[in-house]
């Protein structure tokens, strides 16, 4: 019985592995809920107009919303993060005041 474990373990090793359940974290920080929930909107919106092609008009305007909504919360983060920055010269720079 050992010899046949033995060679079982052999044959299928316990090995770790990803099984995708675990929580992902947000690495881009400028990604709100509400900028997940516009993609996923948008993304259901998209395979409603595949289908019924008189909803294209629809789709494209709220494509153009949600770039927009993706756009200023990018450069709101990216203020916030010049605007709290310890190097004082490069969010002056980052600002669009040139010393001189």
């Amino acid at each position: 019985m050992d010899t046949l474990c033995y060679h079982y373990n052999l044959a299928f090793p316990l090995t770790k592995c990803k099984t995708g359940t675990a929580i992902k974290t947000n690495s881009k920080g400028w990604i709100t809920e509400q900028i997940t929930k516009s993609s996923d909107d948008l993304r259901d919106l998209y395979l409603l107009q595949k289908k019924y092609p008189q909803l294209k008009k629809w789709y494209l305007k709220k494509a153009v919303e949600h770039k927009q909504l993706v756009k200023k919360t990018k450069k709101d983060y990216n203020s916030r993060i010049i605007s709290s920055a310890a190097n004082k010269f490069e969010s002056d720079v980052a600002d669009g005041e040139r010393l001189q």
